[in-house]
């Protein structure tokens, strides 16, 4: 009944015991994910673990689940054929989320810069503190340069998140290992090409 995430939140509002959410098993991405989206929009959601994403998405696509937080291969195709619908970049809406509460934002991107910027942008207007920057998340020392940049310039950096727009390239920013980074909390936002890690 909804069309975007402002409706979501307000939807969940209203009937609090309304709404679930499907992964692929307790712990995964998906789950992550969820309990985030719960955690920064502050409405309640069952989460429903499956054996698996093909059965999570069979039953949504059936209407026994309410939504998933998945990238955007295996759902492109139920979105084209309209048997689901996709409600926002997850990547980009933790930013701004992350943003409303004042969180300093350390944000990359291997793809160009012009939509990072744009998010960058948006998220300075909720009054957070922002780096953005065009890293190869593949390359350590990339990362580690980047890391050490913003660090440079924010002093703490509360969340970083590679590819805050709809989709990039694959990196593996998690296995940057930061000593000072302690009890961190890793989601996979939206699949491996959007990783998010924040600093509890």
């Amino acid at each position: 009944p909804v069309a975007n995430v402002k409706e979501l939140i307000a939807y969940g509002k209203a009937n609090p015991t309304k709404l679930n959410f499907a992964s692929g098993g307790i712990g995964s991405s998906q789950h992550f994910s969820g309990e985030l989206f719960k955690m920064t929009s502050g409405i309640q959601m069952t989460h429903i673990a499956y054996k698996g994403t093909a059965p999570a998405f069979s039953d949504l696509i059936s209407g026994n689940v309410s939504l998933i937080f998945d990238n955007m291969v295996l759902p492109l195709q139920h979105v084209r054929n309209g048997k689901l619908k996709a409600l926002a970049e997850a990547a980009r809406e933790a930013a701004l989320a992350f943003a409303r509460e004042g969180a300093n934002l350390a944000l990359c991107t291997s793809a160009k810069m012009d939509r990072l910027n744009e998010v960058a942008e948006e998220a300075r207007a909720l009054g957070a503190k922002v780096v953005a920057r065009q890293c190869d998340v593949a390359d350590s020392a990339a990362v580690a340069s980047f890391v050490a940049a913003a660090k440079a310039e924010l002093g703490t950096i509360h969340v970083a998140i590679n590819n805050a727009v709809d989709r990039g390239a694959e990196g593996k920013f998690l296995d940057q290992d930061d000593a000072t980074w302690e009890r961190n909390f890793a989601v996979n936002l939206t699949g491996p090409r959007n990783i998010c890690r924040a600093v509890l």
